[in-house]
């Protein structure tokens, strides 16, 4: 027990936290720079690989989108791109924070710990998107194929993290 939470059975909080409960690395110093670093070459894939291999589930959500032009901009400027990429720069962060910081808690090979880790927030960002399919009215395909994009994307960037961090960060996390 730290600071009055229990760590998950089998988790090694010591692994995780240092002095003042800062996120450790694999010399004991926070691996902050090499977590961006990590980020950053995941948005790389993200942008560079990962739409040649979703280009026909795309097709779907843009026409989908397409088909309410009223509700969904289809046409974006420059503004648009940049903000979109700051935005999933900060989900990815966020993602590959979360991740490392999971695994004292799970349990398994390093893929399969990486395969959870993603897949917990992969099932979070579909759970979110359910929820506003269900709460509007407008085209509900927009949403399932978005869902079934993110499946690809996350499963893709999970891969991805998986055989990087070990490299990048310098250790798989235990």
């Amino acid at each position: 027990m730290r600071d009055g939470i229990a760590a998950p059975s089998g988790a090694r909080p010591e692994a995780l936290q240092g002095a003042g409960g800062r996120v450790q690395g694999a010399a004991g110093g926070a691996p902050w720079l090499r977590l961006l670093a990590l980020t950053a070459v995941l948005n790389v894939v993200r942008y560079t690989i990962v739409p040649l291999l979703e280009a026909p589930i795309v097709r779907h959500v843009f026409t989908a989108m397409a088909a309410e032009p009223e509700i969904f901009r289809t046409h974006f400027g420059t503004f648009d791109w940049v903000t979109s990429v700051v935005y999933n720069f900060v989900l990815w962060w966020v993602a590959v924070v979360a991740v490392h910081c999971m695994q004292p808690g799970l349990r398994g090979g390093w893929w399969l710990r990486c395969a959870k880790g993603w897949g917990l927030l992969w099932a979070s960002f579909a759970a979110v998107s359910a929820v506003y399919m269900n709460h509007y009215t407008h085209e509900r395909a927009f949403y399932l194929w978005n869902i079934a994009d993110s499946l690809l994307v996350f499963a893709l960037l999970g891969a991805t993290y998986a055989l990087l961090h070990p490299h990048l960060v310098g250790e798989k996390a235990t």
